[in-house]
């Protein structure tokens, strides 16, 4: 399904007709000082790309834990499956919504939207049953569906045209820079209800498998 979504996007993309502008040769140098310089003197641009930022590490550590979460206490696979599927159903009700919604402040509301993954990470932690996650993590895609088309057709009728690839750079890097750093800081998903070992003890994230083994195999068990 994802490789097809991508093909049609392709293949859509290939039909766009754009004008040819040339741009006079500068340094790199110049051109990201003139995006950051573009950025600074947005203040929704820039504060926006702090939430965007703070969603996505929050995103990211939900989607390292979730999965193990959800088979460990919450019921097995099944859970985490059917909220990815919620969730991804959301995002497309979500952009659908965007397209018929026309508020004042376009961007203090998506990004207002952007406030429900509060909902499933809560929900997360204190183990709740699972189709209130499931139905949480919908509503929190369906946020991140109402943002993506308004953020990016704000962004494309705001931004002057010469420097909108400098400015989305910098709404790249730093929208996405949270995830890595959250994924990795994490130290490995929670050892509750983990099978015993072959030793009778339960494993420990900090000793290797091999290196386990040979302590049972030492053992005698």
């Amino acid at each position: 399904m994802d490789s097809a979504s991508f093909a049609a996007s392709a293949a859509l993309l290939a039909l766009v007709r754009v004008r040819h502008v040339p741009i006079p040769r500068r340094s790199l140098r110049a051109d990201l000082a003139e995006g950051w310089s573009e950025v600074r003197s947005r203040d929704w641009y820039w504060t926006s790309l702090i939430a965007h930022g703070v969603w996505n590490g929050a995103s990211a550590v939900l989607l390292t834990l979730g999965p193990a979460l959800a088979v460990e206490r919450l019921g097995g696979e099944g859970v985490w499956i059917a909220t990815v599927q919620v969730g991804a159903a959301g995002l497309v009700a979500g952009a659908l919504l965007a397209a018929r919604v026309r508020p004042r402040r376009p961007v203090l509301v998506a990004n207002a939207g952007l406030a429900a993954l509060a909902l499933p990470l809560a929900l997360f932690a204190v183990a709740a049953p699972a189709p209130l996650l499931v139905a949480a993590y919908g509503l929190a895609l369906t946020g991140l569906g109402i943002l993506n088309p308004t953020w990016e057709t704000v962004v494309q009728l705001t931004i002057p045209p010469q420097a909108l690839a400098r400015v989305t750079s910098y709404d790249w890097l730093l929208s996405l820079a949270a995830a890595p750093s959250a994924t990795r800081s994490r130290r490995g998903p929670p050892r509750y209800g983990a099978p015993p070992s072959r030793c009778g003890r339960r494993p420990s994230s900090s000793v290797p498998p091999a290196w386990a083994r040979r302590r049972c195999r030492a053992s005698g068990a």
